[in-house]
């Protein structure tokens, strides 16, 4: 009976021990996949047709992509899965231009310029609804963006100096609101630029989305330079409010208890235009012009806080054979590859869209539709709990086999 009980605490111990190590090596597999920066980005895709638009499906790992008339659905290699043609071709008094995913509701949310909001099922992608603007409080909207937040369940139309709110259960039209700035979902808040023409003051207005009510006013440092802040970029990244000046100028602000932060200066025409909050990084867009290359556009990965330019893709420039022309735009970073995506125009504006590049600042990627642990937290606690599972039934079992020896 000794030899028996021995035994049985020489295999649970054991056991015990393999699952201990298991957990520790997907522990490490898991943080590690977090901390890797490509000195040298790449680029892993080049998609050739008119994207204007991205956004992500994180749960199906899938990227819808909208054109002038068509949403293409791509899966984690790029590769076309599903083409839906919305709109007849060459019709250049209506076009797609903006695409937005609700995971909440498992809606598609596409704006069809100039004042149109087509709404598709996301497993069938059949039309559930389509939105006139020219129906709602703002009926001379131009929509300039579509941002979904899937807490409160509501998507917000940028059109330039206000916002369209939409309900995203039943897709009806709930207010508008006549200010423009940028959308902090976090805090449910509106950050603005504002200034006092006549006694030179500079301000940031922080309004409640829920009725506009003024909730913080910031008086801000001297403007940048002689020509002031006339019409600042102001984007909302993670825990972070940015205001930039079209000289790179740029001030950090927090979005949590309203002090600035940090204040630095980027390339001149650089635009801060994504985030990713797994690196904790931004992406900006920069063009400039060169007498002898002439326009010079490219991709860096900033620092959030810093500033710091952790490392560029330059060289992205549109060339028709004859000659430098064209803009590119960052429209997205997925949150499950960390891939770039990046349309290059021949004009611009997105409109003319030539291709999209999928680019990689990382050192990690998706490569094929089979994700790592640490690209897919729900499928390391599925392994965690299997781990934890095997090693309870395995003891509980020895332990019956034990018992049935002892009598």
């Amino acid at each position: 009976m000794l030899l028996n009980c021995n035994i049985f605490k020489i295999y649970a111990s054991s056991i015990f021990s393999f699952a201990v190590i298991l957990l520790v090596l997907l522990s490490i597999a898991h943080v590690s996949g977090a901390t890797a920066i490509n000195e040298k980005p790449k680029i892993i895709n080049k998609i050739d047709l008119p994207i204007t638009d991205v956004a992500f499906n994180s749960r199906k790992n899938i990227v819808y992509g909208c054109t002038n008339d068509t949403l293409y659905v791509f899966n984690a290699q790029n590769q076309v899965i599903r083409k839906v043609q919305l709109l007849a071709h060459d019709n250049y008094m209506h076009f797609l231009r903006f695409v937005a995913y609700n995971p909440r509701t498992n809606k598609i949310y596409l704006a069809e310029e100039p004042s149109t909001i087509i709404v598709l099922n996301g497993n069938n992608y059949s039309v559930i609804k389509k939105l006139e603007l020219s129906l709602s409080e703002n009926p001379n909207s131009w929509i300039n963006g579509i941002t979904v937040d899937s807490s409160e369940n509501m998507v917000y139309l940028d059109d330039f100096d206000t916002y369209c709110v939409i309900n995203g259960e039943n897709d009806t039209f709930l207010r508008v609101f006549h200010f423009k700035g940028a959308l902090d979902l976090r805090h449910h808040y509106l950050w603005s630029w504002s200034r006092d023409v006549g006694y030179g003051n500079y301000y940031i207005v922080v309004r409640d989305l829920s009725n506009m009510s003024v909730v913080r006013e910031i008086k801000t440092p001297v403007p940048f330079n002689d020509s002031g802040w006339v019409e600042p970029q102001v984007n909302v990244f993670g825990s972070y409010f940015y205001v930039e000046n079209y000289t790179g100028y740029t001030y950090v602000y927090s979005t949590d208890n309203y002090s600035l932060v940090n204040n630095f200066t980027l390339k001149e025409g650089t635009v801060l235009k994504a985030f990713d909050a797994k690196y904790n990084v931004l992406y900006s867009q920069y063009i400039s012009w060169s007498n002898k290359t002439g326009i010079y556009m490219g991709v860096s990965m900033v620092d959030s806080t810093t500033g710091k330019i952790l490392s560029s893709l330059p060289n992205l420039t549109y060339n028709d054979g004859n000659m430098h022309l064209g803009t590119l735009y960052i429209v997205g970073v997925s949150p499950g590859t960390h891939l770039v995506y990046v349309a290059i125009s021949s004009s611009n504006n997105t409109h003319y869209t030539k291709y999209l590049l999928a680019c990689s600042f990382v050192a990690e990627q998706n490569k094929s539709s089979e994700q790592s642990y640490s690209q897919n937290p729900m499928l390391m606690k599925w392994v965690i709990a299997g781990a934890f599972a095997t090693m309870v039934a395995l003891i509980v079992i020895i332990y019956a086999i034990h018992r049935k020896n002892k009598k």
